[in-house]
């Protein structure tokens, strides 16, 4: 039997390479940024494939390099493969921009975290969160393939709904509630303009037009958040200062943060602190760390509410990514949509609870040759003074 070989990029949980028993490259795949990124194309053995894809993220077409189309499929709402031409080799088709993986001997899917049979629209295994989906671990989005997929193996966004409604919670919300950007509940919907986003931006409340009152709605999301806290330790801690140079802020040069902001979200979300700054994605998640200036230098924020808090799903990306209540990888479904509700309910203590502060620790610059010097002068030192330790000893 071949030996496959899967070279896997832990930032956003994609396939980069599949090499034989020797190590040899047999296809290389390219992913549009952040998590899942979508698949772009694939090299396999110097032919190049571009995908192309229907409303549900799945392959529908495959073209070369004159833009060609050579392969085309199309899939049953659970994922079977309904009709397909072409020859080209392509693990990737129901959900393929997502990172659906096809297995080509027993047609399973291998999504991450589980296994999912497209014959019988379930899982292979029961869920790794128990019960978020319902009461059957086994079963694929609660039977939604065409409203939901499930790109971890794990759960959607909708979690905390699906279970209430599995439980067979009475829902207490009235159903015109809205929620809005500043934490305030009140009718309707609410349009908000963003500073340098030109966009209108209609958020309206997810738990309005299913009527579970936030309360409910944020207590589950957190018994729910409670069970998947290991994303947390791939994320780096804040660095405790930052330098201020010569009157101009001096960011950090490590390649694991992004540069320091004094802007709109600042000031709306972080009210107190001066700079915040972010991490780039590990895995799909981020840090977040807010600065207070002391002088010539920033120093990081601990607690209270002009902290930063860590993202589960880190807000990079376009608009339409980022300010998503239900997609997929929506930062503002994950992360800020609890924060605003745990502010307006008095529940901000609970809400670090599963998104704690980082007390600090973290690096921030590359040393300086000096410190390098330094650093080489040390260790030299002490190797001669083992040195003559030892020779001491005999």
């Amino acid at each position: 039997m071949a030996v496959t070989n899967f070279i896997w990029n832990p930032l956003s949980e994609n396939v980069l390479l599949e090499t034989d028993e020797n190590n040899t490259t047999v296809v290389a795949y390219t992913h549009g940024s952040g998590l899942y990124g979508k698949l772009l194309s694939q090299d396999r053995g110097g032919a190049t494939s571009d995908y192309h894809y229907d409303s549900r993220r799945s392959t529908r077409q495959l073209t070369d390099a004159n833009q060609g189309v050579t392969d085309t499929a199309t899939y049953s709402a659970f994922g079977e493969t309904v009709a397909k031409t072409g020859v080209t080799t392509n693990p990737f088709g129901y959900n393929g921009a997502v990172g659906y993986y096809t297995n080509s001997d027993t047609s399973d899917l291998y999504v991450r975290a589980r296994t999912y049979d497209p014959t019988s629209g379930r899982w292979l295994s029961s869920d790794p969160l128990e019960f978020v989906d319902g009461p059957n671990t086994y079963s694929y989005v609660s039977n939604r393939p065409t409203a939901f997929m499930d790109p971890l193996g794990l759960y959607t966004l909708r979690d905390a709904i699906k279970s209430l409604e599995s439980r067979g919670v009475k829902k207490l919300a009235p159903p015109s509630k809205i929620i809005d950007q500043s934490g305030n509940l009140g009718e309707g919907i609410g349009g908000t303009n963003y500073p340098g986003v030109d966009v209108n931006i209609q958020i309206e409340n997810p738990f309005s037009s299913n009527r579970y009152s936030p309360t409910q709605l944020f207590e589950e999301w957190l018994r729910l958040e409670k069970q998947s806290t290991a994303w947390l330790a791939k994320i780096p801690q804040c660095p405790d200062e930052i330098c201020i140079k010569n009157g101009k802020i001096k960011n950090c040069n490590n390649g694991i943060w992004n540069e320091l902001k004094n802007d709109y979200f600042v000031n709306e979300y972080h009210d107190g602190a001066d700079y915040c700054m972010r991490s780039i994605a590990f895995a799909g998640s981020a840090q977040q760390c807010c600065y207070e200036q002391k002088g010539q230098t920033l120093k990081l924020i601990k607690s209270g509410e002009p902290a930063g808090t860590p993202d589960l799903v880190a807000a990079t990306g376009n608009v339409g990514t980022i300010f998503n209540w239900f997609g997929d990888t929506g930062h503002i479904g994950h992360d800020l949509t609890p924060y605003l509700l745990a502010k307006q309910l008095g529940r901000y203590d609970d809400y670090l609870k599963v998104r704690p502060l980082s007390q600090g620790g973290g690096s921030c610059y590359l040393p300086s040759r000096a410190e390098i010097d330094r650093r080489r002068r040390e260790y030299n030192r002490m190797k001669r003074k083992l040195k003559e330790m030892s020779g001491m000893a005999g």
